[in-house]
């Protein structure tokens, strides 16, 4: 009874995607039409086979930009973006809030500073820099991140693979910077592959 259950919620929730996917297709191939003028031969509707006006021509540069909008902003954050009909300044104050809400924007930053892990990239080298990157966007907004944060996130991050070298990083005094951590973390990666690799 209880997968029967789960299965039609998985069933309802994969139904309320498609449909909202559909509706997303629609309005951007919508756009899509007008914008590169071939509306006319894809529309059964001969109304849109009239000569180009200058309002015509107006609204096809407003599609021109909101597709750059669309085609440029994240999957995730596009159903918030899209408006049928709407103009390109609409669209781009739209994307505008989601990027200048200072305070949201430092919010997303610090969550994804704190749940960063390398089990999430492929090498210690991408997953420091990606450490340092945050943490240098976060300054910009005016929250500094210390070094000594820094050295400690790069420390929580490790994984079950790191236990040995966190658990002893963690004990070294005094606790070493950002960059001596990486240089080790580095070291320690170029070790462990070149034991695990065949002689």
């Amino acid at each position: 009874m209880g997968k029967r259950r789960e299965r039609r919620r998985d069933n309802d929730q994969f139904v309320k995607e498609k449909m909202a996917f559909d509706i997303m297709l629609q309005r951007k191939m919508k756009l899509y039409c007008r914008a590169y003028l071939v509306d006319a031969h894809i529309l059964p509707d001969d109304s849109s086979k009239a000569s180009v006006s200058k309002d015509t021509e107006w609204q096809r540069l407003h599609d021109i930009n909101r597709t750059w909008i669309y085609s440029t902003i994240s999957p995730s954050l596009l159903p918030s973006i899209v408006r049928p009909d709407d103009s390109a300044l609409d669209a781009w104050k739209r994307v505008e809030k989601n990027f200048h809400n200072k305070t949201f924007c430092i919010l997303h930053l610090k969550s994804q500073f704190n749940e960063i892990s390398l089990s999430n990239f492929p090498n210690v080298k991408s997953y420091c820099n990606e450490l340092e990157h945050i943490a240098t966007t976060l300054t910009n907004h005016g929250t500094t991140i210390f070094d000594s944060l820094l050295t400690l996130q790069v420390l929580l991050g490790l994984t079950s693979d790191n236990r040995t070298f966190r658990s002893l990083a963690q004990h070294l005094k005094p606790t070493p910077s950002f960059d001596s951590l990486r240089s080790m973390l580095e070291l320690e990666e170029h070790t462990n592959n070149k034991d695990k690799s065949p002689s």
